[in-house]
């Protein structure tokens, strides 16, 4: 069934997105934020700049950019828009749920917007360290700044960006904290070093602590590096092989790796990270249920190994426990046999000694005396009982107590 459609002027469609967020507006007209704005330039409608509903929130007063006239001519085609919403079955989304999904709706509350200062006020205790810090640092061969102190937060940055950078972490650790999670700077276990010396230990690293989870971040400054042809007023004995010239754009990185979990936010041609900084919150939430959903899967994987593995010895203990039983039954056969073997051998000397008249003869009557008894007593089928073979402590047993197997030659 075709979808109904919705027509909105450019009048119409200007009174909405100056109405509620793009975010909440957008998946009404069935598209993404991104393609709401796209529609938007293409009709020259403007809207509303970054924390304007943040400020409307707060109870600021704020003037709308007027809608623009559209000249006479080369204005066909763009007076209005077609929107296909989806189908109420297909419209309603099933229902976020878990950490993530309850992060990423408080972050789409208007008052929950972090906003960068254009001025940095009040900073934390880890943003004036790294400050002042920075203050006193000289650049490196690419023009990045390099501070002699250690426990500084993870930017690497120059001149020219160090006040932004300094923003921008400000706010959001700030935000960070005021959500619950903690940032702090945690040095990393010393490395073991080749050839027998002490180990080292690495700067330290900022970590943003989500539930069980801590989560290393970086906040860096892209320097374009181009290939410089030496000339004779270099000098030196290794003349300078590289231009280096700082970009501006800053890279805020997850210092993590997760299937499918965004790690990177980096300035864009039409969004820089100041606009980011909430989407950063919900990555790192992000990040925190894949590490735990890996450290899950780990877990599970090490009780199936644990699991196939005792798998593995209790077959091997049944296949023993066989082998036994056949050991066992061996031996019983065996002296059944030589019990029965014996008997036979006794009969037919018997037999023998009366057809040659000896059958009173003392010495030998001994003898089948004592033959009798031996047979008797490795007979397993004899009035002493039957032998058996039980499993108890993985070891065979016998009426009597005798040994598994009779190694002795039946003859």
């Amino acid at each position: 069934m075709a979808r109904e459609s919705i027509t909105l002027t450019r009048e119409e469609l200007y009174e909405r997105v100056w109405t509620e967020p793009m975010a909440v507006l957008a998946p009404k007209l069935g598209l993404s934020d991104v393609g709401l704005k796209k529609t938007c330039a293409r009709l020259k409608i403007p809207s509303p700049p970054r924390g304007y509903w943040a400020k409307l929130a707060a109870g600021q007063k704020l003037r709308r950019t007027p809608l623009p006239k559209l000249p006479e001519k080369g204005a066909a085609g763009i007076r209005d828009a077609t929107f296909h919403p989806r189908d109420k079955e297909s419209a309603a989304p099933e229902p976020l749920t878990g950490p993530v999904a309850d992060q990423a709706r408080f972050e789409a509350f208007p008052e929950n917007v972090l906003i960068v200062p254009d001025v940095l006020e009040a900073p934390c205790p880890l943003v004036a360290r790294t400050v002042l810090a920075l203050r006193k640092a000289k650049p490196d061969e690419a023009g990045r700044l390099r501070a002699r102190a250690q426990q500084l937060l993870d930017v690497d940055v120059t001149l020219g960006t160090a006040d932004r950078a300094m923003r921008i972490f400000n706010t959001l650790i700030k935000g960070l904290d005021a959500r619950g999670y903690r940032v702090s700077l945690v040095t990393p276990k010393p490395e073991p070093q080749r050839y027998g010396t002490a180990p080292e230990a690495g700067p330290p690293r900022t970590m943003v602590r989500v539930g069980e989870d801590d989560i290393a971040i970086r906040l860096t400054e892209v320097v374009s590096r181009t290939q410089r042809t030496p000339t004779r007023s270099d000098g030196g004995w290794e003349p300078k092989r590289y231009d280096y010239e700082p970009t501006g754009r800053l890279v805020f990185e997850i210092l993590e790796i997760a299937s499918g979990t965004r790690c990177k936010w980096s300035d864009g041609a039409r969004q820089r990270i100041e606009s980011m900084l909430n989407d950063i919150v919900v990555g790192l939430v992000e990040m925190a249920e894949a590490l735990k959903r890996r450290r899950e899967e780990w877990a599970e994987a090490a009780r199936q190994r644990a699991f196939e593995e005792e798998k593995r010895r209790a077959r091997e203990r049944e296949e023993h426990l066989e082998q036994e039983r056949v050991r066992a039954l061996d031996g019983i056969m065996r002296r059944w046999r030589k019990a029965k073997a014996v008997r036979e051998y006794l009969a037919a000397a018997r037999t023998m000694a009366a057809e040659r008249g000896i059958a009173e003869h003392v010495e030998l009557n001994a003898w089948f005396a004592w033959a009798e008894g031996y047979a008797e007593g490795i007979d397993p089928v004899s009035s002493r009982g039957i032998a058996y073979h039980t499993d108890d402590n993985d070891r065979p047993y016998y009426a009597w107590g005798r040994s598994t197997e009779d190694n002795s030659p039946i003859w």
